[in-house]
């Protein structure tokens, strides 16, 4: 079967099937990012019945007990027990202090459902919440005989905004206002309705969650990615939209994550990251809510099926197939590359120290006359370059004739103002 989230992304060979997850079970039955992590191995180390001898020894009943073997390997507990005679709380202790389980990067929306857009301004938002509140005629009637009330109780009461009818601007009273329409014979009525509509704008700007809450309106669902990426690829309805990476770093620290596996997405999170899963909670037909696990994927296990013969029928797969092969590398050999590349890095900052000290050394040991002869070596030096490049140009060079210096590099010291067959000759004693 092909679910939903398998339809909407394009490239159907990084998506795996879905899952739902009955949120209103115990916890020990949620799935995928409120699942939590534990230990098997720790679990085991603690239940040991034998409180000390060999790691091997330890290790075989801790397995037997349900410890898992790569755990113990990434945690970097192989290597450091190997051999020794160990204690069923230095494992404990080793095991906490190194705690190999994976370490989950969260990416959450900031707000709606996938799927929703909304392509409204500020503004035209604005116009619709009030529109939906002057909707209500008999608050509307209410609010207008309190602001006529409130005019006729303060007369020497500034109005608050101008009005969007001919009646006052800042600056004016409420009797001055009220005598205005009075005289002009105009409806008050129609400037008690826009004055209390001015209020709602005034509201809304002020905060317009408040403002929703307040009138009991329902808040647009306006979908917010958050730090998500591939929100585009899920089934529309979603809340609370979720990306987990799965990443491994050694505990230990001594493996650079730069050395570990890694995912084909998330940018810099990319690194490290063994796995990842993208998940969101859905309502169901009894009214309960369930979470839907749309994707769950390793890249780097997908990297490693390319060169296999497979039988999915998927064409990602078939074009991978006649890839080379890849590898993997054990935690010990992890080990090894790194030292290697530790020290490889060491060994080329001691060459740089070396040669910058044996520059440093050259040059006190030249006097002036000296270095200036290697300052014009060194000129020399760039002009066969050029000459060996063409970049003096197609100017012929005759016998008695002289060619114009060609536009030297800032870099270069300075040249003759003007370049004869002598120096060219005897540049050319020099070898090129």
């Amino acid at each position: 079967m092909i679910t939903l989230a398998q339809r909407q992304r394009p490239d159907t060979g990084h998506v795996r099937r879905g899952d739902m997850a009955n949120l209103s079970k115990p916890t020990d039955y949620v799935l995928g990012a409120l699942a939590k992590f534990f230990s098997p191995s720790i679990k085991a180390a603690k239940e040991l019945l034998q409180e000390k001898g060999s790691y091997e020894q330890l290790k075989a009943m801790m397995l037997r007990n349900g410890a898992k073997s790569d755990e113990l390997e990434w945690s970097g507990a192989d290597d450091f027990f190997k051999g020794k005679k160990v204690t069923k709380s230095e494992i404990i202790q080793y095991l906490t202090e190194n705690d190999p389980r994976l370490e989950i990067n969260t990416r959450k929306v900031d707000s709606g459902f996938t799927g929703e857009t909304d392509f409204l301004t500020r503004e035209e938002r604005r116009e619709l919440a009030v529109r939906e509140v002057m909707q209500d005629t008999d608050m509307v009637n209410e609010a207008k005989l309190n602001i006529l009330d409130e005019m006729k109780s303060n007369p020497d009461d500034l109005v608050p905004f101008e009005s969007d009818v001919a009646y006052g601007s800042y600056g004016d009273t409420n009797s001055d206002i009220l005598r205005d329409i009075e005289n002009n014979g105009d409806d008050i009525d129609t400037y008690l309705t826009s004055r209390f509509r001015q209020s709602l704008i005034d509201s809304y700007d002020a905060d317009p969650p408040s403002f929703y809450d307040r009138n009991n309106i329902e808040t647009p669902r306006v979908f917010g990615a958050g730090d998500t990426q591939y929100s585009d690829y899920f089934p529309e309805g979603a809340e609370d939209y979720t990306e987990n990476l799965f990443r491994y770093f050694d505990p230990t620290g001594r493996i650079n994550i730069l050395q570990t596996a890694e995912s084909g997405h998330f940018g810099d999170d990319a690194i490290s990251t063994v796995m990842h899963s993208r998940t969101g909670i859905f309502p169901t037909r009894s009214g309960e809510k369930a979470m839907y696990v749309g994707e769950g994927q390793s890249d780097p296990f997908q990297k490693l099926q390319q060169g296999k013969d497979l039988t999915d029928p998927e064409p990602i797969y078939e074009k991978k197939k006649n890839l080379p092969r890849l590898e993997t590398r054990n935690y010990d050999e992890s080990l090894l590359v790194a030292r290697f590349n530790e020290l490889n890095e060491k060994a080329r900052i001691d060459s740089n120290k070396l040669r910058e000290n044996n520059r440093k050394m050259f040059a006190n040991n030249l006097n002036q006359e000296e270095l200036g002869r290697l300052g014009r070596e060194a000129a020399i030096f760039q002009i066969n370059k050029l000459i060996k490049n063409n970049a003096i140009g197609a100017a012929s060079i005759h016998k008695n004739h002289t060619a114009n210096p060609p536009n030297i590099a800032p870099k270069l010291l300075p040249l003759p103002p003007t370049i004869t067959i002598t120096h060219i000759r005897k540049v050319y004693l020099i070898g090129l």
